[in-house]
């Protein structure tokens, strides 16, 4: 039997302070909470000090640079696999190269040998910061720039539901076997719930009133 677990995940906080106050008040409810990356397009260390008691899973984004890394060091999954009832949860930060030398990309070479190293199945979440290739990663002018590595990976091992974001304007959630699901950015006040039970994802984007 699979088992139930509920989880809130939200990504792209770029400097909210206001969203805060809406995990300090939920962060209890789920089983655990995660952050898909972007802290602050200041590098701000302090709101990312302030995140950190009411996230118990995080993945470092493109716009996220050493200093903040270290703040999330002891909440980091980046290339690590946990445990959570009959699930595993995958997680690869950074995103493929952007055209903005932000201090958090890999080569798609990179991406691929570290998703491919770590044990990604149909029991799988996996949480990465980029989009797949072709899968809810078109900009506002219409280019596809989500990741070919990532895209590879999904088709190859196919996990059970794939959770991202980086492109804020391609939110939306797509089924291909697997469930994907680009997030609200959390610096517009959204985050996601995710309930699975029996191997189902339901996804529900939400946003902070």
């Amino acid at each position: 039997m699979i088992g139930k677990l509920e989880f809130l995940v939200f990504s792209d906080i770029h400097d909210n302070w206001d969203f805060l106050e809406m995990l300090r008040e939920k962060y209890s409810k789920y089983d655990f909470v995660a952050f898909l990356g972007d802290v602050s397009n200041r590098y701000d260390v302090e709101l990312a000090k302030e995140l950190v008691p009411y996230v118990d899973y995080y993945i470092p984004g493109n716009m996220d640079n050493r200093e903040i890394e270290e703040v999330f060091s002891h909440k980091s999954i980046h290339e690590k696999v946990l445990r959570y009832g009959d699930y595993n949860v995958v997680g690869l930060g950074y995103s493929n190269p952007t055209p903005f030398n932000t201090p958090g990309e890999l080569s798609e070479e990179d991406i691929y040998e570290k998703l491919s190293s770590l044990p990604i199945s149909n029991h799988t979440i996996l949480f990465t910061h980029a989009p797949p290739k072709g899968i809810l990663d078109e900009t506002s002018s219409g280019l596809s720039v989500g990741s070919v590595s990532i895209r590879r990976i999904v088709d190859e091992k196919k996990p059970l539901l794939h959770m991202f974001g980086h492109i804020h304007e391609a939110i939306g959630v797509a089924k291909d076997g697997t469930v994907f699901a680009n997030l609200p950015p959390a610096y517009e006040g959204g985050y996601t719930v995710v309930e699975i039970e029996d191997g189902k994802p339901i996804v529900n984007f939400l946003k902070v009133e």
